[in-house]
């Protein structure tokens, strides 16, 4: 037999109280037992008094039963009484349904109701489009796994593939004139210069074509190198065949 009307759980070191009402109140107390336990309980006040003197210092009383009517109105009577008062627990001064006892008055109240043809109509579309939405997202992520997977196992292919679709392109004019203007009177860090010679050590380089050598020696015919340069190159070329000779 359920038991229905008023409860409190009460802290026998201080006899401070929280109040409520429910229409199976056994159900009720398993339900604050097990939120207080796993720290969820939605009364922080509670909870913490909970935390602080432990669960064999409070007492679950069977306060006043009543009619399921009754219910509501009695649990605030006893609000207006006691909200505010150093000895209540509760937080909310307003006396309410639970979660679980709500959904079963709106189930009660609805029992025997029938919606017209147009109101199906609209709950079948929204359940569809609820399901299609649902598929395709879970499709779009199954999708996304595969390919990060793919990409993970396939780091060579994917960096090949990269490099070739890269040769042979030509830029448009407009980019080239925009990369120029960005690059000149651009000075790169030694760092910097140290980190692309050791990227390029050992990559093989694509043949130049006999267009691309006659227009690299055209750009650079009656061009007038500064002193330092003339020097470093100097230095370089003397660097060069220093090695090639002792390498032979």
């Amino acid at each position: 037999m359920k038991l229905i009307g008023i409860y409190k759980i009460i802290n026998k070191v201080n006899d401070k109280f929280y109040v409520g009402s429910s229409r199976n109140v056994r159900k009720r107390f398993n339900e604050h037992r097990s939120e207080l336990r796993n720290n969820k309980h939605r009364n922080p006040h509670l909870q913490h008094a909970w935390n602080k003197y432990g669960q064999t210092q409070f007492e679950f009383v069977m306060e006043e039963p009543l009619t399921e009517s009754q219910c509501l109105l009695r649990e605030q009577e006893y609000l207006d009484r006691w909200y505010g008062n150093d000895m209540c627990y509760n937080a909310k001064k307003t006396a309410q349904l639970n979660s679980d006892e709500a959904n079963q008055q709106i189930g009660k109240s609805l029992m025997g109701y029938k919606h017209t043809e147009e109101t199906k109509l609209k709950m079948s579309e929204s359940a569809f489009v609820r399901e299609t939405n649902g598929n395709i997202l879970q499709g779009r992520k199954r999708s996304i796994a595969a390919l990060l997977e793919y990409r993970k196992n396939h780091v060579d292919v994917l960096e090949e593939k990269r490099i070739n679709g890269l040769r042979g392109s030509k830029k448009s004019e407009s980019w080239k004139k925009t990369m120029s203007e960005k690059m000149t009177g651009r000075v790169l860090t030694p760092e910097w210069r140290k980190k692309i010679s050791q990227s390029q050590k050992g990559v093989s380089k694509t043949p130049r074509t006999k267009e691309h050598q006659e227009k690299l020696n055209a750009s650079q015919r009656g061009k007038r190198r500064s002193l330092e340069t003339r020097a470093k190159m100097s230095a370089a070329l003397k660097a060069y065949h220093l090695n090639k000779n002792k390498n032979e």
